[in-house]
Order: structure tokens, then sequence, then C-alpha cells
């Protein structure tokens, strides 16, 4: 199965593109590092399989869960971009990963052979940056939050499908968690247990079933963490 940035080529179409701009593969073990935060990187990176998660420390050593890289999400397609001064993250595997890389600099070039392919990808490229831009926008409006119940109903609603769906499945565990939210575990795992124990979630593992839905209005707005990329 083709990664859905490929979305609108053809099978035979990808592998003549990547063989012209020079693409090659990696894979890394759970904890490995594929970059970390200064390092300069010319290609692209796109998540084939696995699970991989982008991680920033701030100025005081702090380290936080910024955001998960998945197959189907734009975080396969961004965050391995090369930057001037060096890459402001790091992103680290969080089981046997396996990743291609995309050239930057010859992605940008005409390529006779396949050069409606090519055009194609960096359309879906940018597609796929628009949503990342809304989808951080997402976890600023987060993170904004004084209060950590309010932090986990909208990282919730963006967990959510359709504005009905009520179980949902989070792909980070509780000290995952509590960093992208910018808790300590502690905290967060007190909170869950008094909602819990209001009715308001069931949770089961990393499995959370919305109890009280008409007592969640946050949940209500539009979905974005579990929005896949899509290419009209």
């Amino acid at each position: 199965m083709l990664h859905p940035v490929f979305q609108g080529i053809s099978q035979e179409e990808v592998w003549l593109l990547l063989e012209e701009l020079g693409a090659y593969s990696r894979e890394y073990e759970k904890g490995e590092y594929v970059l970390l935060q200064g390092d300069q990187l010319a290609a692209l990176g796109l998540l084939l399989s696995g699970q991989a998660f982008v991680e920033k420390e701030d100025v005081f050593g702090k380290n936080f869960l910024h955001l998960e890289l998945r197959l189907d999400s734009p975080w396969g397609v961004s965050f391995l971009y090369p930057a001037p001064k060096g890459s402001d993250v790091s992103c680290r595997a969080a089981r046997h990963t396996r990743l291609l890389f995309i050239p930057w600099e010859r992605l940008l070039l005409p390529v006779s052979s396949c050069e409606r392919a090519r055009q194609k990808l960096m359309e879906n490229f940018w597609a796929a940056a628009v949503l990342k831009n809304r989808i951080v926008m997402e976890k600023l409006n987060i993170l904004s939050r004084k209060s950590l119940r309010e932090r986990i109903w909208l990282y919730l609603r963006g967990l959510m499908k359709t504005p009905e769906d009520i179980k949902l499945f989070s792909p980070l565990n509780r000290t995952e968690l509590s960093r992208f939210l910018g808790v300590n575990r502690s905290a967060l795992c007190r909170e869950l247990s008094r909602m819990e124990g209001e009715g308001l979630l069931q949770i089961e593992k990393n499995t959370y079933t919305v109890l009280r839905l008409e007592k969640t209005a946050l949940l209500r707005s539009p979905p974005l963490f579990s929005e896949a990329m899509r290419f009209e």
C-alpha cells in the first residue's frame, strides 16, 4: 500500500519518480532517534510503518511531546524538513519504524520522465502542510487552557472521527499524554480518575468512552487530530 501522499499517482509513476529523485529508506528501532534538535536534514521524510514521536526541548531542558508521526496523517510529511538553522525538534521511534526520505532540492527540479507525477506529489505535500498547520493551531488552543480538564476534553475532541463518536482510541499512553498536554503525569492520572468517578468517562487503557456527552460541549466542535490526509 502506497503512502497517502502519493494519492493520484500510479504505482508505476511512483517507483519511477522515487528513482529519479534519489529517494532512500531507513529503519529505526524503538528509542532510536531519527532526528535530533539542531540537526541538518536535506530531505523530506515519510513514515512508511511503525510509530514515532516529535519532541521538543525548551530552554530549561524540559522535554515535551510535540506531535505523533503516523502513516495516515501529515506528520509523516512534515517536521523532517530542511531548516537553515537546523531542526527545532527531535524525532524518536516509538517502535520498529521505517521511513522514506526524499531529497528536497531534487524534488524542486523538473523531472522530464515523470513531471506530472512530481507536480502532483508537490501538490499533495502542500495540502498536507496546510492540514498540519491547522492541527498545530489546535494544539496551541489546548495548551492555552488553564484547566487540565479542558485540555483533556479538547484532546479527546480531536480524536473524534465524527461529532457522534464517543468511543475514542488514543495512540498515547499516560506518560506520553501528560507530556503532550504539558502537565505532570500524576496530575493527569488524578484528573482522569475524577472524571471516571463523576461518570463522565469510562477508561480502558488507551480507550476513552464518553458517557455524558451533554455536559461536554467542547466535544461538539469538528475534529482535527483524527483527520487523515485527503486530497481532492
